[in-house]
């Protein structure tokens, strides 16, 4: 039992619950960017075609645009040339007749001729003297691409709430949208704790005092988070000092945040200070959760802001960031999918785990010459080894009661690349 006044020691499942329906009330601005700007970023309202795809029906392929009635009354007809029409220019009429049949040379993409409706392939006429004859049956609408075709106006070319990728590009542009209404980027504030931490570059590893550690979580976070979607403020170390902790809290509390995430600081150690200021300061909504690595978890609110306080061991960091964090924006960006994406993969040695907790196992996947997603274990697993984020691509995903896998058993797996 514990006299905590706020949930302690909770599931995963229960854990993001709790996240998400917090996220659900984030509300984010929005703003107007440059299609050039808009990549990854999340669109506020649905988009529509303001025009038809094409505007005119236009040809698929290099041959010759026909009427096809005139065609049908005499087949064997030899059609007179006329100028030829490449892409980009009008479709100014085609004057012809039963007893004058003309057949225009048009090349791929070129808008079909007023007074034409069919076209055919160069490969399928003979050339004569005069003009040109067709040795190979006709059919009405052939080979043409018709107004509205691909894309019909007032289209909706895509949904409320879409991360917006590279292809999305091209088809924003071919209907000449240049300006887009998306989600602000959420603002986090991102501190570090800890007396002993050092910024690499500050002394070098030979002078390194005893004692003192490199910071290896500060830009791992700050990256991952901006790949996430967010703009990402990092604030200066907070010392292990209750005084400075709470007087600068109490500061980021009062800016507009969407998220402060701080690292260290959470656990049951003396200097663990940061739970008791959020209770004091802000509001306490779980603390500790029951995963492996990440267990001293704390979540709440500070000010308008979404509250999360990592472990301070670098894979603890990394794995709740992932799994707890990108869940949190998923629902801020009112995505679709508020999960990471999952993968099956057969995994290729055995694994086994002594507790009931959820654990996230760091591994490397492939796709073997069968096309089957494989996976294994990349090395230790103590949260401490930060070398084991960089060998891995993705998390290996044991449930609660998923105590052992044996080799060439389906797991779960998380990829890393869903973020980029």
């Amino acid at each position: 039992m514990t006299d905590k006044k706020y949930p302690y020691a909770i599931s995963y499942s229960h854990a993001i619950k709790i996240i998400q329906q917090q996220a659900e009330q984030q509300i984010l601005n929005t703003e107007m960017v440059a299609i050039g700007q808009a990549l990854n970023r999340v669109l506020a309202n649905p988009v529509m075609s303001p025009i038809n795809v094409p505007a005119i029906d236009c040809s698929r392929m290099d041959g010759y645009a026909i009427c096809y009635d005139i065609y049908s009354q005499n087949q064997k007809a030899t059609f007179k040339l006329s100028e030829p029409k490449f892409a980009g220019d009008d479709n100014s009429t085609v004057k012809q007749s039963a007893d004058e049949p003309v057949a225009v040379p048009i090349m791929t993409g070129a808008l079909l001729p007023e007074g034409t409706d069919t076209v055919v392939m160069k490969e399928h006429v003979t050339q004569e003297a005069g003009g040109i004859r067709f040795n190979q049956p006709i059919k009405k609408a052939q080979h043409l691409r018709k107004a509205g075709s691909d894309l019909k106006k007032k289209q909706v070319l895509l949904k409320q709430n879409h991360k917006i990728n590279t292809a999305d590009l091209g088809l924003l542009a071919s209907v000449g949208l240049h300006q887009l209404a998306v989600y602000q980027r959420p603002h986090v504030a991102l501190m570090m704790t800890g007396n002993e931490l050092v910024n690499a570059g500050d002394i070098e590893p030979e002078n390194l005092p005893a004692g003192q550690t490199y910071d290896s979580i500060s830009l791992m976070l700050k990256e991952i988070l901006v790949q996430m979607g967010c703009k990402v403020s990092l604030l200066p170390v907070l010392a292990d000092e209750a005084e400075e902790i709470a007087s600068r809290i109490t500061e980021v509390a009062q800016q507009n945040y969407d998220l402060v995430v701080t690292v260290g600081g959470v656990s049951m150690g003396d200097r663990d200070l940061l739970p008791q200021i959020l209770v004091d300061q802000g509001q306490v909504l779980f603390h500790k959760c029951l995963v492996k690595p990440g267990f001293p978890l704390l979540f709440g609110t500070l000010g308008q802001a979404l509250y999360f306080g990592l472990p301070g061991n670098p894979v603890s960091a990394f794995v709740t960031c992932f799994e707890f964090i990108y869940p949190a924006l998923l629902g801020m960006f009112k995505a679709e999918n508020q999960s990471p994406v999952s993968w099956r993969a057969e995994i290729l040695q055995d694994l086994s785990k002594p507790h009931m907790k959820r654990e996230f196992v760091r591994g490397f996947y492939n796709v073997n010459a069968q096309g089957v997603v494989e996976v294994m274990v990349c090395g230790d697993q103590q949260s401490s080894r930060i070398k084991s984020i960089s060998e891995a691509n993705c998390l290996i995903v044991m449930n609660e009661s998923q105590l052992e896998f044996k080799r060439g058993q389906s797991v779960v797996i998380q990829p890393y690349n869903q973020l980029i």
